[in-house]
Parts: C-alpha cells; structure tokens; sequence
C-alpha cells in the first residue's frame, strides 16, 4: 500500500480510489464528484488541471520530479502546497516542505521526516560532509532503508555506506538500528534555515 494512503488511514480519512477508465479520462470530475480534500499527483499532471477543476481540494502534495514555478503561481492561494521527496527505495518520503508564497523556490525540498536524517556529502568522498551551502550527493539514514538490492552486488555497493561514515553524531543505544545509509544519487546544497535545496541527479538514471 503506498505511504500516501497509509497516512490518509491514520488520521481516519476516507481514501477515494478511482476506476482505471477514471483514472485515464476524468480525475477532476473525479475530484469533484467524490468532494476529495487532498491529493498526491505528479507536477505533469497537475499542470493538466486548475484549482476551478477541483474546488474540494485543500492539500495538493507534489512528488516524483520537481515542480515548476507556474505550479506554486497557480496553485497557491487556492490549497496548501506541498513538496514531497524520497527515494523508493527508503519505502517512505524522505522530506517535506510547504511553500508560503511564489517567491519561494520551486526546487526547495524541505527537511527530514518519517523517522529519517537526510546528510549532504562530498560528491566524491561519502566520507565527508559538505560544507553548509555547497552542492553534494544527499544520504539518507533511517530504519525503513533497502538492506540491498536483490541480485545485484554492484548496485548495492555504490549506493549503500557501509561502515558508518566517521561523521555520524553517535546516538547511545541506536548505533545498531540507525546504521543504515542510502546514496540517493541526487544533489542538493543546504539553504540557510536548514532545508534541503534540489538542483539534479549525479547520474542519468531516470525511474519510471
């Protein structure tokens, strides 16, 4: 089940799951029919609606890729407006942000939640942290991370740190249930009130 409608059950929501001919053709009447408060949708296709298509809306989380500017213009004012990132395979998101206004950045992704630390590294050394403001690879660490990936050595080598990197605060009692780190693959630099700003891949890797 994914994390969105897990959430939606914990707080007691109703989650509204459409027909696959619906989910082709007319998720705003869709919206609008089932009078839907929130939504988790992709930038492309939110680009294809206006919020007079779904008045009901209140929360509108974006995830997947990164928005663009015309979204938050668009968007905000009419729902509260958020950025969700994370890599599939931490099983859960790794970030959140709220933006407040269109003069905020679009690529801004926010700070860590679901239990998870989100670290910048040196984009050549995991073994060194980035300074604060300058671009580096994200690393994630947290309880829900991939142990690896199934048949493939390789790949779970590069992506996953192992020991613990030296810079890790130490945590007394945790050391063995918080020793699991993630390379994302994705590059990010820290804005001065802390949050995470996006700014592309270290690969070409495209998921789909």
């Amino acid at each position: 089940m994914h994390w969105g409608n897990l959430f939606t059950l914990f707080v007691g929501g109703c989650v509204c799951v459409p027909s696959d001919e619906t989910r082709w053709t007319s998720i705003p009447d869709y919206i609008r029919h089932t009078r839907a408060n929130s939504a988790l949708l992709t930038p492309s296709f939110i680009w294809t609606m206006k919020p007079t298509d779904v008045p009901s809306l209140r929360l509108l989380i974006t995830a997947s890729e990164p928005p663009g500017q015309d979204i938050l213009n668009t968007w905000l004012g009419h729902v509260r407006l958020v950025n969700a990132w994370g890599p599939a395979e931490i099983c859960c998101i790794a970030t959140l942000h709220e933006w407040k206004s269109a003069g905020e950045s679009p690529m801004t992704v926010g700070g860590p939640v679901g239990g998870s630390c989100s670290w910048i590294v040196d984009l050549e050394d995991h073994e060194r942290l980035a300074p604060i403001g300058c671009a580096g690879e994200v690393v994630v660490q947290g309880l829900t991370i991939l142990r690896e990936y199934l048949s493939n050595i390789r790949a779970t080598e590069v992506s996953i740190i192992t020991p613990v990197p030296a810079w890790m605060p130490h945590r007394k009692g945790l050391e063995m249930t918080w020793d699991r780190f993630f390379k994302t693959g994705d590059l990010g630099f820290y804005n001065p009130d802390g949050t995470i700003e996006f700014i592309g891949r270290k690969n070409t890797q495209v998921k789909i």
